[in-house]
């Protein structure tokens, strides 16, 4: 091959790949407790590469997963930077400095007030000089540059906050006027701009917050300023204030703004203000949002970046809720975490307000009655666009991990490092390793929910025998014979077209059909034209269910997921099988399997209820809950792509086993062979050593 050819053609691969190691940007998403913030510190932290590695023991680990390590380790020790964290309540803080310092003095929170808080935290200017200085120097390691920010520049900037007795009113005033410099993109030049936002801001929120803690009112508060921010644009807001679909993506545009920021910190010499030519330099950045909790922010990254990727973190249900404090029940955030559950119990409460409540629902709904926002999304419809709703977004994540909580010390979850460390591996270089039979059952299962005609929820389920081959798939909709609910249309009911794809009681049921005739009444033709050709599904459970005035799943339609998956399979081959399910069986469908025997149950989201501690945890034959760990969806296909065949690639870098032969056999000087074997030999007994010595070291 001719050197220079070889030369162009590495220079090219470099080229392609160095457009996957430049940017990636992933979100966080999970419950209260749930591991996430551990997840962030393992992204964030710079010597992350040398803890992916395998343990001294390796009696328990299968040795394809060994080699896997290995790999991992090897290729983020040459390409490893630190994630740089953006964290949406520093966000968000951002938000509350844009409010006027009277209503900032009239907000309260315990015994003092939102101003009085963020006024003390001002006066410890020595503590906050010194954090803002560390997370800037941090975003320097994360960069790979040294040279951008000094001290004096953030001891400047905090100087003219403490220029007087004013210390909120200042801070507020150079927030706006920082802010007003980022919405117009001007701060290419300015290096205070990203001294205060990344240094500064970041500073006093995180001790804003950590007030906020003590006073034991941190998560409730800002579950609740993100709920107004998504719906009146603003942290603080009365009953006057309207709701403006304009405000949906305000949180996720300024984490964008600032995302920006980071990339052109990256790619600028910031350290001269004077430095007119706007030198270009090395520009790799890895970002991580913490804490994303509204399935439309994440979609507003999906649609701004092919780099993005929503990661869920959860853990048992049991070990998350032994992480509350004594007293405090996890029920309380579940029922704010999760929009149905919320919604259900609000719902019951309107009907009937001394109606039976758990002591866990009174103290929500005491929370809901004095949230405007709230109580006006749950009666208006638009909680789903509006609220937090972690369930749906763990639903719809790209990639997932699990946090044991065995393990008190994240820094010792192993498995939690080795996934993380595999998956970061695959988001710089895809195809550089094979799926898991893991994920390769569950993105079957993924594809299979798809197929779902169910209007509100798709679940899909795969059975596969002890060996992970599969047996039968399945997913929630109506059994065979009958039409699925999405291409049933209520106007042709009505008008009674097609009767074939509805059943005997929906065409000729007196009652049912005076019900229909109520609706059709009510429907107008500008009502019609609103639709915009979208065909008018309709739910027969929630109709029947609303005639008889009462919930019961026994009306549904459909078949659960995983019925249908064990009704496809025969009986003699599921029995000490694996159950790979996008969310885990309910107490109806865990009868089934354990009546089928089956041995594992792999899941994404666990089922509220009682399935597992009261149907399948009974006996001496009791069948295992997983919790998913791996990529899926289009995250899986992307991640497991290679850009060009792995063959192709190490020939463009010079290591052609076959080339490298030709160009000893064409070299014109003469090598004694006997010379040549000897210095392999003594080549591999040095390779080896080096490897014994790493083994030894437990650097692989």
């Amino acid at each position: 091959m001719d050197l220079n050819t070889s030369s162009l053609e590495h220079k090219m691969v470099d080229k392609l790949l160095n457009e996957k190691l430049e940017f990636a940007i992933i979100g966080l998403t999970g419950k209260v407790k749930a591991g996430v913030s551990d997840v962030c510190k393992l992204l964030t932290d710079k010597s992350f590469c040398d803890r992916v590695t395998k343990p001294a023991d390796t009696s328990q680990i299968d040795m394809s997963m060994t080699r896997e390590l290995i790999v991992c380790y090897r290729y983020l020790h040459h390409n490893w930077r630190p994630f740089v964290e953006i964290n949406v309540t520093n966000i968000i803080f951002s938000f509350i400095l844009e409010t006027e310092i009277e209503v900032l003095k009239n907000q309260k929170c315990a015994d003092s007030t939102i101003y009085n808080i963020i006024d003390d935290i001002l006066k410890k200017e020595e503590s906050l000089i010194s954090k803002a200085y560390e997370n800037l120097k941090r975003i320097e390691k994360a960069i790979g540059r040294d040279d951008i920010f000094d001290l004096r520049r953030v001891d400047k900037l905090f100087k003219e906050i403490f220029i007087s007795d004013n210390r909120v009113e200042n801070l507020c005033s150079s927030w706006l006027s920082y802010k007003n410099k980022i919405d117009n993109d001007n701060y290419f030049r300015q290096p205070d701009v990203i001294v205060f936002c990344y240094g500064c801001l970041v500073a006093i929120s995180e001790l804003f917050e950590r007030e906020l803690r003590v006073y034991g009112c941190f998560t409730a508060m800002y579950q609740q300023y993100g709920n107004n921010l998504r719906g009146c644009g603003k942290v603080y807001i009365s009953s006057e204030d309207d709701i403006c679909p304009v405000n949906l993506f305000c949180i996720p545009d300024r984490i964008n703004k600032f995302v920006k920021m980071l990339r052109h910190c990256g790619s600028w010499n910031l350290q001269s203000a004077e430095n007119k030519d706007n030198k270009r330099v090395n520009n790799r950045v890895y970002v991580v949002i913490n804490n994303l909790k509204n399935l439309f922010e994440a979609f507003y990254f999906r649609c701004r970046y092919a780099s993005f990727y929503l990661l869920a973190v959860t853990c048992d249900e049991r070990e998350r809720s032994r992480r509350f404090k004594k007293g405090f029940s996890n029920e309380v955030y579940e029922l704010n975490e999760n929009l149905s559950l919320g919604k259900k119990i609000y719902k019951r409460w309107k009907k009937n307000p001394e109606g039976d409540f758990s002591e866990d629902e009174k103290i929500f709904l005491d929370f809901v009655k004095d949230d405007v926002i709230r109580t006006r999304c749950y009666g208006n419809g638009l909680a789903d666009f509006i609220l937090q709703d972690v369930v749906k977004c763990i639903e719809d994540a790209d990639l997932f991990l699990k946090r044991n909580y065995r393990e008190t010390d994240y820094n010792s979850d192993l498995e939690l490092i080795w996934a993380l460390g595999r998956m970061v591996t695959l988001i710089m270089h895809p195809g550089l390793l094979t799926p898991t039979k893991e994920e390769r059952c569950m993105q079957i299962a993924m594809t299979a929910k798809l197929n779902s005609g169910c209007l509100s929820r798709k679940v899909g389920a795969v059975i596969t025998d002890s060996e992970y081959n599969i047996l039968s798939l399945g997913w929630n909709d109506a059994p065979c014979g009958a039409e699925s609910c999405i291409r049933r249309n209520l106007f042709d009911l009505i008008r009674n077209y097609d009767r074939d794809a509805y059943s005997e009681y929906e065409c000729y049921n007196d009652e049912f059909r005076e019900y229909l005739n109520k609706i059709n009444s009510r429907i107008t033709e500008d009502r019609k034209s609103n639709l915009n050709g979208l065909p008018f599904a309709f739910c027969f459970k929630d109709m029947y269910q609303d005639i008889l005035a009462q919930k019961d799943q026994i009306y549904t339609r459909a078949l659960h997921g995983e019925e249908r998956a064990i009704v496809a399979c025969k009986s003699d081959k599921i029995k000490g099988g694996y159950l790979f399910t996008t969310s885990s069986p309910c107490e109806l469908c865990a009868k089934k399997i354990k009546e089928a025997g089956i041995k594992k149950i792999y899941y994404i989201e666990q089922y509220k209820g009682i399935s597992q501690s009261h149907i399948i945890n009974i006996g001496k034959e009791r069948t295992d809950y997983i919790l998913f760990s791996g990529a899926t969806g289009i995250a899986y296909v992307r991640l497991y792509t290679p850009l060009m065949p792995y063959k192709d690639e190490l020939k463009a870098y010079g290591y052609e086993p076959a080339g490298i032969h030709k160009e000893e056999k064409n070299d014109v000087k003469i090598i004694d062979t006997k010379t040549i074997k000897e210095k392999v030999i003594i080549t591999d007994e040095k390779l080896m050593g080096q490897e014994c010595q790493e083994v030894q070291e437990g650097q692989v």
